[in-house]
């Protein structure tokens, strides 16, 4: 980016800056003086409260610690799932009165089959609840599922135990974890701060729209227009074999900036006179893409136009509608080339500019809204059911925080004319280094909250992005710039992080995809390792292995004229090696990639002296580390 360019951004930045836009508070637990903001329970009884689940056991207590009774847990059960009138007429327990506060609830409880009582003609209200109970109550709310698996880690639950199956699933999805590493204690009493925690665990999980995997992938035309059928046969059995079930071909046409010539860059074969001068590729893209995917379940989204220029004016010159015109102009040309001979495979469209949050977008959230609906109106006019797919990112740096990208998402929504089944697919940023990964949860809530403030059904799906930018140092790293990354290039980010993308964007997203599956997983551009190791990841049920490389072995090192050789043996993995460290004297040398499939075991460090102590990490594709090795010699 220019230095002037830089300027305007960082001028805008503090302008806007000055103005804030209110964000609704959490409710918080602070007028109950027995829950601590670090307590374990305190977001727990913040959702409680806030709900009117419980108003606690007095003006100032919420008393965690007392235990919980029966009539308390199904009261509790039944106000998280909004109250539902029971259909039950007779009341089965002679010990619960029309006049409890828990009738209601446990009349529901016993229709719905959450309880059956303590026995036939009994519900003992008063009788303290169990975690063997209180688990079993939360299991049957949710239907009864069965547990993925059915091996046990608990020696106290045993296999004839009422609530066994509820104990599995309930460990599996992380609403208890038992109370030892080997024990669930099913007999001990479960206090009000459990049973509400345990609740808000269940709701957290309700809120998850997706399983923590993607099934879609990005794809740059400038890469596949290189393929030939052959290759794109490969490409599609490799897809399918990691589940994918959507391709976005990224911009078919795209237009250099104005100071490099402002011309098109064409993938597709088309007459358009908007591309009378433009550059062609050999491929036809589009064609290739949907043809070879004809028949594989596989659901091709065309990338429609692309300008260099939106990264300095977004919609701030008449250049943005210009170019939403050739996207429409693209939709009415591709559709009657290409959609008749490819129904079964033309699974909707990508408009490219990726809209964020920075002032360049920002300045003018109404002109990007009036652009796209121009778009929208043409798609509307081909077939309204092809839906739309939109991928926006939210960034940390150059920005104007994220109370402004809060309303101006809710006004984007508000404006764009988006249809039932158009696709907001922000990408996390992680990988391109614009967002922290600590960040990952507020943003998503963030998007969350936008898309449902939408008057048409638009589906919240989240690009999780699977590789690492190669950032160096600059002015402001990581307080008004990107922070620069240890690694030399973009290469494919390990498991460890990119699993904790897929699990965070889950909990609020209708679906999962990626960029890019071709760019950084696939065994035909990078080395196997990464998608053995998350292939594996789905097989265990979403548990990431953890098993760390052996022993670095035969590690040496030796002057070469001006020079410092170090050499070393791969070590055993369970899939392989991703990358090394190599330290100086205890401090950060570099980092040598594996990922495209190279056997790396040597080093040189050029003008260096034998002398330093040079040590060596092997990381495998999960992000597991080794025991380090000294080079001897």
């Amino acid at each position: 980016m220019k230095k002037s360019v830089l300027g305007i951004f960082l001028a805008l930045a503090m302008c806007f800056s000055l103005f804030a836009f209110a964000v609704p508070q959490t409710a918080s637990a602070e007028s109950f003086s027995d829950v601590s903001e670090g307590s374990y329970c305190y977001d727990a009884v913040c959702w409680a409260v806030s709900k009117d689940i419980t108003k606690g056991t007095g003006a100032s207590l919420f008393s965690p610690n007392m235990p919980c009774t029966r009539a308390q847990a199904v009261t509790f059960i039944w106000r998280a799932e909004g109250c539902p009138e029971a259909t039950l007429t007779a009341n089965p327990f002679t010990d619960v009165s029309a006049k409890s506060f828990c009738y209601d609830a446990v009349l529901w409880a016993a229709e719905t089959g959450i309880t059956t009582g303590t026995s036939a003609t009994a519900f003992s209200p008063n009788k303290t609840c169990t975690r063997g109970e209180i688990v079993t109550f939360l299991w049957r709310s949710q239907g009864c599922p069965a547990p993925e698996s059915a091996e046990c880690p608990f020696t106290d639950v045993p296999e004839n135990a009422y609530y066994r199956d509820a104990v599995l699933w309930a460990t599996e999805q992380g609403i208890t974890l038992g109370t030892t590493d080997t024990t669930f204690s099913p007999d001990k009493t479960c206090t009000r701060g459990q049973i509400v925690t345990l609740l808000y665990r269940m709701q957290q999980l309700q809120k998850q729209g997706c399983a923590p995997v993607f099934n879609g992938t990005f794809l740059q035309s400038w890469y596949s227009c290189t393929w030939d059928d052959a290759r794109w046969q490969a490409e599609i059995a490799a897809m399918q074999q990691a589940g994918i079930k959507y391709l976005i071909l990224q911009d078919t046409a795209e237009k250099a900036s104005r100071t490099d010539g402002g011309k098109w860059t064409v993938y597709y074969d088309s007459e358009l006179d908007t591309f009378s001068d433009a550059a062609f590729s050999d491929a036809d893209v589009i064609e290739a893409a949907l043809r070879n995917c004809s028949g594989s379940g596989i659901q091709v989204f065309i990338g429609l136009s692309m300008f260099d220029d939106f990264w300095t004016e977004g919609a701030n010159t008449s250049q943005y509608k210009d170019v939403c015109r050739v996207a429409a102009a693209m939709a009415k040309e591709i559709y009657a080339k290409y959609h008749a001979d490819y129904a079964d495979a033309f699974g909707g469209w990508y408009f490219p500019p990726e809209l964020n949050n920075m002032p360049i977008c920002q300045l003018n959230i109404l002109g990007i809204c009036s652009g796209i609906n121009i778009l929208i109106d043409t798609l509307n006019e081909l077939d309204a059911s092809l839906p739309l797919m939109l991928s926006p990112f939210n960034s940390d740096y150059l920005s104007l925080g994220s109370s402004a990208a809060s309303f101006d998402w809710k006004q984007f929504f508000r404006h764009t004319n988006l249809r039932d089944g158009d696709i907001f697919a922000p990408q996390d940023a992680v990988g391109a280094g614009w967002t922290k990964e600590e960040n990952l949860r507020r943003n998503w809530e963030m998007y969350r909250k936008a898309v449902d403030s939408a008057e048409a059904d638009v589906q919240l799906w989240a690009n999780c992005e699977n590789f690492i930018t190669n950032i160096e140092d600059s002015f402001g790293s990581g307080v008004i710039t990107r922070p620069a990354t240890e690694n030399t290039e973009s290469v494919t980010a390990t498991l460890d992080r990119f699993v904790n993308q897929l699990k965070i964007a889950s909990e609020y997203c209708d679906n999962i995809i990626t960029f890019s599956y071709n760019h950084y997983f696939s065994p035909y551009a990078v080395s196997s390792v990464y998608m053995d190791t998350y292939l594996d990841y789905v097989a265990k049920g979403y548990v990431l292995e953890s098993n760390a490389p052996g022993e670095i072995t035969n590690c040496y090192k030796g002057q070469y004229d001006a020079n410092v050789l170090i050499t070393w043996d791969e070590p055993e993995d369970d899939f392989g090696i991703a990358y090394y460290k190599i330290f100086k004297d205890g401090t950060f040398l570099t980092r040598i990639e594996c990922c495209y499939g190279l056997d790396y075991t040597q080093f040189y460090d050029w003008n260096a002296d034998v002398s330093a102590e040079y040590s060596i990490i092997a990381y495998d594709a999960a992000g597991n580390a080794s025991p380090a090795a000294i080079a001897q010699g």
